[in-house]
């Protein structure tokens, strides 16, 4: 019988090798890239002194497993995150500047206090047809983060994207039903349309310049039709 083969986006990294907090600085103050390691599972990466802060410049983690782990207090500036595992993962009092995220599993992790900008991870994001559901689960704590944080910008940024994914969601869920059911589900195509026109045309009210520019077309055309039919208005 063909063995199952376990999704690498979820690999909590057992089989790789274990790194401490200590001995994650002392690698990265003469390294510039940490490489496929499993950070200490349900530990937490904070200085050995209280109220300390820990600051990360300009490294590259890539295909880093952190699992569980409690970020405290830590500052990342200019730096990448390759296809690294934050599955149920805490930000606490943290921040990240000018970092890039590419293909991570944010699943079920969390944000306290942090300073993070949404479109971090916009440009090399996940597959959206597999993994929907770890992309509404990501938006949706952004979101959190940033109104707790009162960051207009990463709270709209956040909220946009969130909507996007719900319907990338939905539409999974859809196309994995079979039968007559899924072909007369209203309430999905209702969700669908209405989710597209109000990106598209009001950007789902947090993009102005979706608004700016329907709303000169919309005028437009009422303008022409009440125009076309004026003698009949009489």
């Amino acid at each position: 019988r063909p063995s199952c083969m376990v999704d690498s986006f979820f690999d909590l990294g057992k089989g790789l090798l274990q790194i401490s907090s200590a001995d994650l600085q002392a690698h990265l103050a003469t390294n510039d890239e940490v490489f496929e390691r499993a950070f200490v599972p349900s530990s937490t990466l904070t200085a050995s002194t209280p109220g300390d802060t820990i600051s990360f410049k300009n490294k590259t983690f890539k295909r880093v497993r952190f699992y569980e782990t409690h970020f405290v207090r830590v500052v990342f500036t200019r730096c990448q995150f390759n296809e690294c595992l934050f599955l149920s993962a805490h930000f606490e009092d943290c921040a990240f500047h000018e970092c890039t995220f590419i293909r991570c599993n944010t699943h079920k992790f969390r944000l306290s206090r942090t300073y993070i900008d949404p479109r971090s991870f916009l440009e090399h994001i996940f597959d959206r047809n597999k993994y929907s559901n770890v992309g509404v689960d990501l938006f949706h704590a952004l979101l959190k983060n940033s109104v707790d944080e009162s960051e207009p910008v990463f709270r709209d940024t956040a909220e946009y994207h969130f909507r996007i994914w719900q319907r990338y969601n939905r539409t999974k869920y859809w196309t994995t039903s079979t039968g007559l059911a899924r072909w007369l589900d209203t309430k999905f195509y209702a969700f669908w349309l209405w989710n597209v026109l109000f990106q598209r045309v009001f950007g789902y009210g947090v993009r102005a310049r979706n608004i700016l520019f329907w709303t000169p077309l919309l005028f437009a055309s009422v303008w022409a039709y009440n125009h076309a039919h004026w003698a009949d208005f009489g």
